[in-house]
Parts: C-alpha cells; sequence; structure tokens
C-alpha cells in the first residue's frame, strides 16, 4: 500500500506542477502562489483533525524557516515554468532538490556513499545535456530556465533539509506552519506592490494546482506510515516523469534525442541519489 501511495505522490506532485506552470503563463506568478498557497493551507486545515495534534513550538518555527525556502523556490519555479520548457525546468529543480540535503550532511561532516557521489556526477551531466541549445533562438531561454531551475532546486532542497529537523510524530504541524507563513508573506508582497491578489484567469487551473501538492502532501505522509523511507523516496521522486509526459501530451513541447537522454540520466541521477 505503501508503494501505491508514494506513486500517486509523483503522479500528483507531477500533476501539481504542471498545472502551476500553465496557470504562470497566463498570471503573475506572485499571484498563482497566493492562490495556490492559500488553497492548499484551507486543504490542510480540513485535514488536521485526522491527524494527532503532536508538536511543539520549535517544530513550528522550523515549519515556518522551512516555508520561507520553500515559497522562494515556488516562486523561481513557476516564473522557469512560465517561461522555459517544463521537461528542463522539472528535471534540474528535482536533481537539485535531491543533492542539497546530501550536500547539507556532508557540511554536517556525513560523508556520503559512493551512490550518492555517482547520483551527482550523473546529475551534472544531465544538466549539460539538457541545457545545450538546439537552436539559436532557444540559447537565452534555457540559460535563464536553468539558472531558475538550479535556484527553485535549491530552495526546495533547503525546505526539506530544514523540515528534517522537525520531531517524530509532528506531521502535518510544521507543514501547515510553512504555508501559513508562506501565505502571510505573499500578503504582505501584494499589498506593498499593490496587485490584485488573486488571479483573473485560470482559477480552475491554480485550484486543481493546489490540490494535487496538497494532496501530495497528505499522500507522502500517509505512504512514510505504511513503508519504509528507501522504496517512499524512490518511488515519489519520479514526479517529474508527469510533468514531462504531460507538457508534451498538452504543449506539444519537442523532446529531441539528446534532451531525452539528459532527461533519463537526471532521472537515474535522483534515483541512485534517493535510494542511497
Amino acid at each position: 500500500m505503501g508503494s501505491v501511495l508514494a506513486v500517486l505522490t509523483a503522479c500528483l506532485y507531477g500533476s501539481g506542477d504542471f498545472f502551476g506552470g500553465i496557470a504562470s503563463r497566463r498570471n503573475s506568478a506572485l499571484q498563482v502562489l497566493f492562490a495556490s498557497q492559500t488553497i492548499g493551507a484551507l486543504g490542510l486545515f480540513v485535514a488536521l483533525p485526522f491527524f494527532q495534534p503532536l508538536f511543539t513550538w520549535s517544530d513550528i518555527a522550523i515549519g515556518a524557516a522551512a516555508g520561507v525556502c520553500g515559497l522562494v523556490g515556488l516562486g523561481l519555479f513557476y516564473r522557469c515554468l512560465a517561461k522555459g520548457p517544463m521537461s528542463v525546468v522539472a528535471s534540474i529543480s528535482a536533481l537539485t532538490a535531491a543533492i542539497v540535503p546530501i550536500s547539507w550532511d556532508l557540511i554536517l561532516g556525513n560523508v556520503p556513499s559512493a551512490k550518492v557521489f555517482l547520483g551527482m556526477g550523473l546529475g551534472l551531466a544531465a544538466i549539460v545535456l539538457v541545457s545545450i541549445r538546439s537552436s539559436e533562438g532557444e540559447t537565452k531561454t534555457l540559460v535563464s530556465s536553468v539558472a531558475g531551475a538550479l535556484g527553485a532546486g535549491l530552495g526546495f532542497g533547503m525546505f526539506f533539509s530544514i523540515l528534517s529537523y522537525a520531531s517524530s510524530g509532528s506531521a502535518p504541524w510544521p507543514i501547515v506552519s510553512g504555508r501559513v507563513t508562506a501565505v502571510m508573506i505573499l500578503v504582505g508582497a501584494s499589498l506593498i506592490r499593490k496587485n490584485e491578489m488573486m488571479p483573473k484567469k485560470s482559477l480552475p487551473i491554480v485550484v486543481g494546482c493546489a490540490v494535487c501538492d496538497t494532496g501530495a502532501n497528505l499522500t507522502l505522509l500517509l505512504a512514510l506510515g505504511q513503508d519504509s523511507l528507501a522504496p517512499v523516496a524512490l518511488l515519489s521522486s519520479l514526479y517529474p516523469v508527469t510533468t514531462i509526459l504531460l507538457a508534451r501530451l498538452f504543449l506539444g513541447e519537442d523532446l529531441y534525442l539528446r534532451r531525452v537522454i539528459g532527461l533519463i540520466v537526471a532521472l537515474c541521477s535522483v534515483l541512485l541519489i534517493a535510494t542511497a
């Protein structure tokens, strides 16, 4: 059952990323962020009665700090999805997010296994493969997309690294704290910039993004409760596949041979790191 929930998590995360990218092409990233985070926070509050009320104030603080990092990562992610190839952005951000916690452990003196170093090496090769331009006009877009995806992955990786310090059994309270913090920051940013908070276009798509993202968070927690970390991490880390397939199916994104090879190498890298 845990494996089924992990696969469902990957499908939901990937679908949420796709919906978020589509909405960001029709609205500002700030509007999409505010709507998706607010709706997602409401969804978490609805789910709270099904979880035990075990948390400490340090867990709330950890969740808030993680939420800030996740918000920065998500903002960069949506901005890149709006302008660049979704296949490239999804793969590189997922790869970077997988490497950041490893680097965090390395700084703390925990030497990773040879499998992790192999995965990181494959990851660098994948970034080069998917970043090589296919045409003169695509160069600037690709460079911007790769740089933004690296920044997004850094934000996501910091989110997971900080969240790992929350006490066991505290879920989903740190996530709730992170969402509330993110919404408060977005409200402040919207008031300062005097922008409308809710997107005028594609609201159903934004709702779909929020539902998928919140659902993925919940199924991930349920999967971890049913199975060990390794298989859950392995299967849920396949979420870029969903985004890539949806982008190909509905947007007709080109997947020429070099990029396909790069995407496969990137997924292999993520899987190696996830199972280390």
